[in-house]
């Protein structure tokens, strides 16, 4: 019997080839959307869950809430690690990870004092013995205790050893790191590399203790400092949890630094399991998405399975009526309605593994072309993926009871007679309400990820046009390894005494930049004391000039080694309390991480961080010690020029280094790549949204033409015209996109709000969005009804009336 229901599908499927092609298609592209987006969040739900205990593994992190702003960070004292070693209870390990870095640092490896390899590397940590205790490595050669017994040691990956000595080989093997203080590291151990779903991505594992050997200040017991790149993780000690231990911070502040620093500093615990998910504190691979966006792309995958299967139920009850006969026949004959509907339902398994099949060789193709939209390569690997095996099983089962359960039932209750008869054509008010209803939901979802598409890419054009209070075009950036004055004046002179370089500045980080630096500031004078919190920018005398930034007040700051004299923007003026007056704030005394000086200047606001963020006030002043990058406006008719001087008077002055560059505007772009991506993988999933919602149209408009046929002949007998009969087809189809807009329009906006809320500049959501995603609807509907309409409505009416 199974042989012969299979038989009977396949011949079915045959002489339906156009519907079998739109039901195979459409069910086709939500097993893509379905299997893609699994594979991502299967990847991304697995980050760091390798290392052994990982559910006992947290970072230590803070919250400040200082002069009414709620601000986090993953920073401690220096001292904290320490102190939480001995004074907390409940932890079984606890280290610190170490990644602060003046420059990209740079690896080199001499052979008989000749450079054999050079090369930048970012992903470089110091740490401490018990890194090794919390986090889990696969030991190739050497062991934790040898690499800690000596100072000036480091532990390096497997791909890190072939890159620089080309070997495995490498026990004893010594080179350089150059982080703007120079280490001379021996490798006492070989690891493999870590997983592709590590937030922890480092190649080369140096001992904390090098520092103090290369005579750099890696700590002390200040409690007022704190930096990002400094950060603490335990391990805790089983059956604890983080209640047992949040609570014993406040103490440590309160003894160790003071009861006014525990009031608006408080350290928590956040688990191993949350680091790749956090946007609030970010990790050291860079890569977050936050579990609300892979739940909105799993919620966005089923409403596109579901779109497919209402296609599918549309298209075969279209045809009902062509197999209207068979079943009459079959009942006749005494087949009963469970075996038909088994039938029918084998049928709808047969397309669907059909579907399943063709979307797992769609989806290796697609794999292959979206590595750089989501950040990796996923492999659609059955023999080592139990758990994608298991999907792929329940996803058949869902799509086939989803799909089939109805078109089964509807046409196996057929009546026989009826059926034989030839009577079902005129039963298009059977189950219409359905139909509809499938229709409308088709189409919401539709229009809220066309709606949706439409303000994402509005943001992100909203980005591009902010002005940012500076010049970017033609404005390069590169690291400055070597902070020697006469270096740098050596170079600055040599760059701008080049017809294709108009001006060069150094500074700490520029003007926007990921990194941030900042503090608070204390003017006083009078009886008069303001303090609050601001960015600060380190900087040259050519600093306004070269981003061209005005100056609003005073005049700029002089040529200094050190702090002497001070700029502030415009905002920080405001949050002084002197409004508009910018005059009124020269000549006051700032005081800013101890250096005390005159404000002289006040300049226009520019940001300093991506536009998530608000606008923050700024100081600026002069430091020779932190020039750690330079910024070179060049001649945009003569880059190509510009950029060879650059690169050979850039070698010149520091032979030891490797010159890379960036473009301002392309690292001011680089901060809303995930906009970028979000945008893409939306424009994705509206086009298929917009391609399965047409072959539901056609589908419904079959049905109607196959239904109605003698009704249209009998309305073409009486006189009416082409016109006439598709109005028949658009009123109906406009009524139904129309209500599904009147759905989709609230929520596409609630969600679009909830979305815009991560953003301190942002679109607001007016009616032309809705409006545009409207009208596109509306004319890809016509554009996909419009031949099947013009089809049924020239049809010869003597050949639908002349067998009643």
């Amino acid at each position: 019997m199974f042989k012969n229901y299979l038989k009977i599908a396949f011949r079915n499927l045959i002489k339906n080839k156009s519907h079998t092609a739109i039901n195979v298609g459409g069910l086709t592209l939500g097993v893509v959307c379905a299997l893609v987006i699994f594979l991502v969040i299967q990847y991304n739900m697995s980050f760091d869950t390798w290392h052994e205990d990982s559910d006992r593994i947290y970072r230590v992190v803070r919250e400040d809430n200082e002069f009414g702003d709620i601000s986090t960070d993953t920073g401690a004292p220096y001292p904290f690690a320490e102190v939480v070693e001995e004074e907390v209870t409940g932890l079984e390990f606890v280290t610190r990870v170490n990644t602060n870095s003046a420059n990209t640092p740079i690896i080199s490896y001499q052979e008989n004092g000749i450079i054999q390899t050079k090369f930048k590397e970012d992903d470089v940590a110091f740490v401490e013995k018990e890194y090794f205790d919390i986090f889990t490595y696969r030991w190739m050669a050497g062991d934790p205790d040898s690499f800690f017994d000596n100072p000036n040691t480091v532990v390096i990956t497997e791909e890190f050893a072939k890159r620089i000595f080309g070997t495995i080989d490498v026990l004893g093997r010594e080179f350089t790191i150059q982080t703007g203080s120079q280490y001379d590291l021996t490798v006492t151990g070989l690891v493999k590399d870590p997983p592709e779903t590590s937030d922890f991505p480092f190649f080369a594992l140096a001992n904390e203790n090098s520092k103090s050997r290369a005579g750099v200040q890696i700590g002390n017991d200040n409690w007022s400092g704190t930096s990002s790149s400094i950060q603490t993780y335990v391990k805790l000690l089983p059956n604890v949890t983080p209640e047992d231990i949040n609570p014993q911070f406040d103490p440590l502040l309160v003894k160790h630094s003071s009861e006014e620093r525990a009031e608006v500093m408080e350290f928590s615990l956040q688990p191993l399991s949350e680091i790749h998910f956090d946007s609030r504190y970010g990790n050291y691979s860079g890569r977050i998405l936050e579990k609300r966006t892979l739940f909105a792309m799993g919620i966005i995958g089923f409403l596109l399975l579901i779109t497919a299967c209402i296609n599918f139920i549309n298209l075969n009850t279209a045809i009902a009526v062509n197999r209207s006969k068979e079943v009459g026949l079959r009942k006749t004959l005494g087949g009963s309605r469970t075996q038909l509907s088994f039938h029918f339902l084998g049928e709808t398994a047969f397309i669907t593994l059909i579907s399943i099949l063709i979307g797992m060789g769609v989806t290796e193709f697609a794999l292959l072309n979206i590595d750089d939209i989501i950040g990796f390569t996923p492999e659609l690997d059955l023999m080592n993926n139990p758990l994608l095996v298991v999907f792929l099983g329940i996803l058949f089962l869902v799509i086939t009871l989803a799909a089939g359960w109805y078109p089964a039932h509807h046409l196996s209750g057929f009546n026989p007679i009826e059926a034989i008869r030839n009577k079902m054509n005129s039963s298009y008010g059977q189950g219409l309400a359905l139909r509809r209803t499938l229709i409308i939901v088709q189409f919401t979802i539709t229009q809220i990820l066309i709606i949706g598409t439409l303000v994402i890419a509005t943001q992100i054009k909203h980005f591009n046009q902010q002005e940012l209070g500076f010049e970017q075009e033609a404005v390069v950036q590169i690291d400055i390894p070597d902070r020697d004055k006469v270096t740098l004046e050596t170079l600055k002179n040599r760059l701008k005494s080049e017809a294709s370089i108009l001006n060069v500045t150094y500074s700490n980080t520029g003007t926007t930049f990921g990194n941030v630096w900042g503090g608070n500031y204390v003017i006083e004078y009078d009886s008069t004391r303001i303090e609050n919190s601001s960015d600060v920018k380190y900087i040259d005398v050519d600093f306004l000039d070269t981003y061209g930034i005005k100056l609003l007040a005073g005049s700029n700051i002089q040529p200094s080694d050190t702090v002497n004299m001070f700029l502030v923007s415009e905002s920080l003026v405001k949050q002084a309390g002197f409004g508009d007056d910018y005059d009124a704030i020269l000549g006051k005394e700032l005081s800013f991480w101890g250096d005390e000086a005159t404000i002289v200047g006040v300049v226009n606001d520019f940001h300093t961080s991506s536009l998530h963020q608000e606008l923050r006030p700024v100081v600026l002043a002069a430091r020779a010690s932190s020039k750690w990058l330079g910024a070179i406006k060049i001649n945009t008719a003569m880059i190509p020029e510009a950029l060879a001087t650059l690169e050979e008077a850039y070698n010149e002055a520091f032979p030891e280094a490797v010159f890379e560059y960036t473009f301002l505007e392309d690292s001011i772009a680089d901060m809303y790549g995930q906009e970028r991506d979000i945008a893409s993988i939306m424009n994705i999933f509206a086009v298929i949204a917009v391609i399965i919602g047409c072959l539901g149209l056609f589908g419904l408009v079959s049905y109607m033409a196959a239904t109605r046929t003698k009704e249209i002949g009998v309305r073409k007998v009486l006189g009416a015209n082409i016109m006439d009969i598709l109005k028949i087809f658009g009123y109906e189809l406009g009524l139904l996109i129309g209500f599904s807009f009147l759905l989709a329009a609230p929520l596409s906006w609630y969600l679009m709000q909830r979305w815009l809320e991560d953003f301190a500049y942002k679109i607001e959501l007016g009616v032309g969005i809705f409006l545009i995603s409207l009208t596109g609807t509306l004319i890809i509907a016509c554009l996909t009804i419009g031949y099947r309409s013009i089809s049924a409505a020239l049809a010869n009416p003597v050949d639908s009336l002349k067998t009643e």
